[in-house]
């Protein structure tokens, strides 16, 4: 009966047979985690993500500011209304 240890032998040898570069490769990992790096992770990324202190002029911009336009725009025309029909009013009295 083969073993884990025999089969994963077998295997080594097989690929070392059929791709000899391969075996070549160090088996080391190159990459290297800094020291305490996913305690202090946490802690980073909602640092990250905390709100600008401009926030709120931000939200004025985008949703209070198209209000205020809307407003003074229709304030503008119906000013613009009312001095205009008076004039028109006081034009077609006259007589020519």
């Amino acid at each position: 009966m083969k073993t884990s240890f025999d089969i994963n032998n077998q295997e080594d040898n097989e690929l070392k047979n059929s791709f000899p570069n391969l075996s070549k490769i160090s088996k080391e990992n190159p990459f290297k985690v800094p020291e305490d790096y996913f305690e202090s992770l946490p802690a980073i990324i909602q640092e990250k993500c905390v709100k600008p202190a401009g926030i709120r002029n931000r939200i004025y911009a985008r949703v209070l500011k198209p209000h205020y336009i809307m407003m003074v725009s229709l304030a503008l025309v119906l000013t613009g209304l009312m001095v205009y029909k008076p004039i028109m009013q006081n034009f077609s009295n006259r007589s020519l």
